[in-house]
């Protein structure tokens, strides 16, 4: 038997124990006898490799044969490629073809030959591989390259980023010092200074490096061996891909690998000209993009065709992440190469032509549905979730840049949106920034961003400001003159009234709203104002109720016989909550069952609030007191997850259903129901909310975090840290909108509804083991905020 002529191994492989098991069992035993592993520079191709090829035992009986290909030269053809093998064979070299040489050696040997860096000689490999396993069929090879060698029957193994925490000092520190990102931090943190440790004061700079590298080990490596000179810290205050940081002292470190920028630079070299040029204008997108996104914003030379393949070049050559499951496609960068690409671009001058285009396209697609529903569907409002971040982006730039149509029009398309799955807090600046760009004069487009505004603070719960707004896009729109523009704000006024118990003027506006809306009937406005009227007299109560049923009636019977909107849920869960406090329980279970649906439907967490906690009194007033007591408790977790408390006019209530829940059940009954409540997925709240069933579902093991992509499991890790959106922000190096739609997406995949059950979920799965507990775990008796 040959002595393997593999590199003997100079550190420990971290976090790469399955990876080399898998490669080991694809190498020798599986169907294709050439693997190869693809992945970005620097991820760790050429360490699994050889680490295979030190595995690999008797199995290779004749031996291991490693050929570094890193120095031949770009473009070489195959005698270069079978030189370079010839050499490392230990082959001499004659007059005749090196490859028919090597042929011949290898032709009745049983082995392992591994080809190291490929990818710039792609072409060439790809041929010499193809005649050694047509001619050697004992022979077996595992190559490296940032790109598959497209030989028949080649098999591919992505070799992907290390694991990364999800938060500083999430659970204990020997949690954190056991994320494999870490583990390799500070395993070449130690080398380059004995004494450095895992403190409570560095844990999260040093995590928060590991994710802003993304997990690749050679970054980690380069800014590791910087703990000798400088904390981390300050490490983390000096990174980038640029940075001087990354960069290895290393005697005999190839030159591709002495910096970050290096190993990227060297990917990007060996594109074609059209696959720079779409490389560095992907970076205009945030939060990810589709082909058809790409094809509008990007096309090269003008020619929208080219996008898609030279996209899927990027993709080959693990310069671009494709999404898993998702339809369609969507496409990112990890966080150094997008850094990378956008540094690519801005040098290309190329920056201000595409942020025209980029914010045209993005406001196109949140006006799609307006053209043919006004209200949108769900699956409309879930298009708008994928690329909220580059909404956001494109209407940025529309205000830096002062274009008020396009900022316009980005806000009209995103103003259901940001009702529907609440996002007020976030949406109000910019419609303040719009308001300022548009002027005092009396426009549509003033009207429109007043109404807009004064809808949010109302929710909110800022009923001053609210009111105030409402009135004076009131006088807008009276000199605007179109009866939308007159009759929204008066409903808006009325709303804002009503929600500060002023519900005599509520009604007067609303009937101001009714005479105009009568001089052009529209089905939907009117639900929405047969609506708002039962609504105010469901909260005056005693004689009003019956008032309110036909009112409340009137609306659902009018928002089922028009074109789908959300509103529909909350007049339905109006209605049930009438027919509660008229003892009509059946009923009143029934239209709240029917109007969470519809609220879920839409992703409408914060109108199902009240639903949730309506469907808990009428349990409770059925003497289900565990039901009614889960159904309070997911209630809870919601208003959690969206910060916002009940009005104060429905908190006396609120207050009187927990407190008879609590005092009709045992303290440890209460708790576990209430636990249960605060775990429950959407989906299970659903099926509970029609069950006959009294009791509470028990909780069952979810499926693990495969379901989540790494940038998510990062989030979710951060969540169940109990970190907020911009604490994650600043931890990931993103907005916290690109959070939010992180965690929307956590949520939806996992069939959740609070953050809260995704750090229990993540606790499940055994992500979090060590997390440490939250206030609800702690003293689920007496739950937190519940009425203050």
């Amino acid at each position: 038997m040959q002595v393997s002529s593999v590199p003997a191994r100079r550190s420990s492989l971290i976090g790469r124990d399955q990876d080399v098991a898998a490669i080991t069992e694809l190498a020798l035993h599986g169907d294709s006898r050439l693997v190869t592993l693809s992945g970005v520079g620097g991820v760790g191709k050429t360490t699994l490799a050889f680490e295979v090829g030190r595995s690999v035992g008797p199995a290779a009986t004749d031996g291991v044969w490693p050929v570094d290909l890193a120095t031949v030269a770009t473009g070489a053809h195959e005698d270069g490629i079978a030189l370079a093998c010839l050499r490392a064979l230990g082959l001499v070299e004659q007059e005749r073809s090196p490859l028919s040489l090597i042929v011949e050696y290898l032709e009745p040997r049983q082995g392992l030959l591994i080809l190291d860096n490929c990818e710039h000689v792609q072409v060439a490999v790809g041929h010499v591989v193809d005649r050694l396993l047509n001619e050697c069929p004992y022979l077996r090879v595992v190559a490296t390259s940032r790109a598959p060698l497209r030989v028949r029957g080649e098999q591919v193994f992505r070799v992907e980023p290390l694991a990364t925490p999800g938060g500083a000092g999430s659970g204990s520190l020997a949690t954190l010092a056991a994320v494999p990102a870490v583990e390799l931090f500070l395993r070449r943190a130690r080398a380059a200074d004995r004494g450095f440790a895992l403190t409570d004061a560095n844990a999260s700079p040093v995590a928060s490096i590991c994710r802003r590298l993304a997990g690749l080990p050679l970054a980690i490596e380069l800014a590791a061996a910087q703990v000798g000179a400088l904390s981390p810290a300050e490490i983390e205050a000096r990174l980038g891909p640029e940075s001087d940081l990354l960069r290895s002292a290393t005697v005999a470190t190839p030159s591709r690998q002495q910096t970050l920028e290096d190993a990227l630079e060297w990917s990007h070299q060996l594109l074609r000209p059209d696959e720079q040029a779409l490389f560095r204008r992907l970076s205009v997108f945030a939060g990810g993009w589709t082909v058809e996104a790409a094809e509008a914003v990007c096309a090269v030379d003008g020619d929208p065709h080219r996008v898609a393949a030279s996209l899927a070049s990027l993709v080959e050559q693990s310069l671009v992440v494709r999404d898993q499951e998702t339809s369609p496609a969507r496409f990112h960068f990890l966080q150094p190469i997008a850094e990378f690409a956008r540094r690519k671009l801005d040098a290309s001058g190329e920056t201000g032509a595409l942020a025209v285009p980029h914010a045209q396209y993005y406001v196109g697609l949140a006006n799609l549905h307006l053209a043919v529903r006004p209200h949108g569907e769900p699956e409309d409002l879930d298009r708008i979730a994928a690329d909220h971040e580059n909404c956001l982006a494109a209407l940025r730039f529309a205000e830096t840049a002062g274009i008020v149509p396009l900022a316009l029009g980005m806000i009209v398309g995103l103003a259901e949106y940001w009702r529907v799955r609440a996002y007020m807090r976030e949406a109000i600046p910019h419609l303040e920034t719009l308001l300022a760009m548009v002027g005092e004069a009396p426009t549509r487009p003033r009207a429109f961003a007043l109404a807009v505004l004064s809808d949010h603070e109302r929710i909110l719960g800022r009923l001053g400001p609210a009111v105030e707004h409402a009135r004076t896009a009131v006088e807008v729109g009276d000199v605007v003159g179109d009866n939308y523009a007159r009759r929204t704000p008066r409903g808006l006024v009325a709303e804002a009234l009503a929600a500060g118990g002023d519900y005599v003027g509520g009604r007067a506006w609303y009937e101001e709203a009714k005479r105009i809306l009568d001089e052009e009937p529209n089905p939907i406005a009117l639900g929405f104002y047969h609506a708002g009227v039962g609504l105010i007299s469901l909260r005056e109560g005693g004689d009003a109720l019956d008032d309110a049923y036909e009112h409340l009636a009137a609306a659902v019977a009018l928002l089922r016989a028009s074109p789908r909107t959300w509103y529909l849920g909350r007049a339905l869960a109006s209605l049930g909550a009438v027919e509660r406090r008229r003892a009509e329980l059946e009923a009143a279970r029934t239209h709240l069952a029917a109007g969470f649906a519809e609220l879920r439907a839409y992703g409408a967490q914060l109108d199902s609030i009240d639903c949730l906690e309506e469907l808990g009194g009428v349990a409770l007033d059925a003497g289900e007191l565990g039901r009614g007591t889960t159904f309070l408790a997911v209630a809870r977790a919601l208003r959690d997850a969206t910060a916002v408390e009940p009005r104060e006019i429905d908190r006396d209530r609120l207050m009187e259903d927990i407190e008879r829940a609590r005092d009709g059940q045992s303290p440890r009954v209460f708790a576990d129901a209430w636990e249960r409540g605060r775990t429950m997925s959407f989906s299970e709240i659903a099926v509970f909310a029609t069950s006959d069933d009294p009791a509470p579902p028990r909780r069952r093991r979810r499926a693990s975090t495969d379901q989540l992509t790494i940038r998510e499991r990062e989030v979710a890790d951060l969540v169940a840290e109990g970190l907020t959106n911009r604490q994650i922000g600043t931890a990931l190096f993103v907005s916290p909108g690109t959070v939010r739609m992180h965690v929307e997406r956590i949520l939806g995949k996992l069939g959740l509804t609070s953050r809260v059950q995704i750090a229990t979920w993540m606790v499940t799965v055994g992500v979090a083991t060590e997390a440490r507990p939250t206030n609800d775990a702690e003293a689920p008796a007496r739950p937190r905020n519940t009425v203050t």
